[in-house]
């Protein structure tokens, strides 16, 4: 165990496998997985019934869509219950033709504002041929599945791709996770005005740490314990930008990052945290 949360009491925190494994995965109420994917993003959501990828991208020499099958094969997963695409920039996308390749997926959510542009034409020519529905999300969405509920909200934005993506919110028990693709803070503040979003335990942070996101409104209202920056070492825009931390640092947020870390996993069951 890379760490653990401060405050969980021992005899909780000694039910909880000392390695990452199959194990571990089995006796945790959600593992969360910020695959190291360099510079884009792949957070895979596992509970001890049901697998979901939120997003498939990255700069690294692998494809994002055998690294999500990899750490899928390590856990003993053979499919998908779903693929979720927070937006389909190639640095989030350009692993799932791959991922298709390797993984069994079930079904696949994308925002609606994406339809009719090149990437999505591609992505519904994949799943026609293996015959998977897909979900174009116009509203608020709600996928229960088997350990875990995923609230999916719709673009509340227009302009870029960033600002028209979906936020995904994922719950096991008294565990919630917040993804927020690349929404900027303009969209991050319309996301806390319109809908109601629980305190969450887990942020994994938007845009790779962009000054443009993570406002302290998204803070305030969440109050995360934790965070993940998904963000390639020496990446060209700066990545995460020294104001982006500061924030977080401020509402007191523990960051794990994939730059320096690797792959971060976070396991939780009951009050009990372990990160690897």
């Amino acid at each position: 165990v890379r760490a653990l949360v401060a405050g969980v009491g021992l005899a909780v925190l000694l039910a909880l496998p000392v390695g990452l494994s199959a194990l571990t995965v089995a006796n945790s109420d959600l593992t969360v997985a910020g695959l190291d994917v360099g510079q884009g993003s792949a957070t895979l959501l596992l509970s001890p019934r049901c697998s979901v990828l939120v997003d498939c991208g990255g700069s690294a020499s692998a494809s994002a869509g055998d690294l999500a099958g990899d750490y899928l094969a390590e856990m003993g997963r053979t499919k998908l219950d779903a693929l979720v695409l927070t937006h389909l920039d190639d640095d989030h996308f350009n692993g799932v033709e791959r991922l298709l390749e390797r993984v069994e997926v079930e079904q696949v959510a994308a925002p609606v504002s994406a339809r009719g542009e090149e990437p999505a034409q591609q992505l519904e020519g994949w799943l026609e041929e293996r015959e998977i529905p897909i979900r174009w999300v116009e509203e608020e969405t709600q996928l229960p599945l088997e350990g875990v509920e995923l609230t999916l909200f719709p673009p509340l934005g227009s302009g870029t791709t960033n600002e028209e993506g979906l936020f995904v919110l994922g719950t096991a028990g008294v565990f919630d996770v917040l993804i927020t693709g690349d929404a900027d803070e303009y969209v991050e503040k319309m996301l806390v005005k319109y809908f109601t979003i629980p305190d969450i335990e887990l942020l994994v942070v938007g845009h790779h740490g962009s000054a443009s996101s993570t406002c302290m409104e998204l803070l305030a209202r969440t109050s995360p314990e934790l965070g993940i920056i998904s963000v390639e070492e020496d990446n060209p825009y700066g990545h995460p930008d020294p104001d982006t931390l500061e924030r977080l640092r401020r509402a007191g947020v523990e960051v794990h990052r994939t730059d320096l870390e690797g792959t971060v996993t976070v396991a939780m069951r009951g009050e009990a945290v372990g990160i690897w």
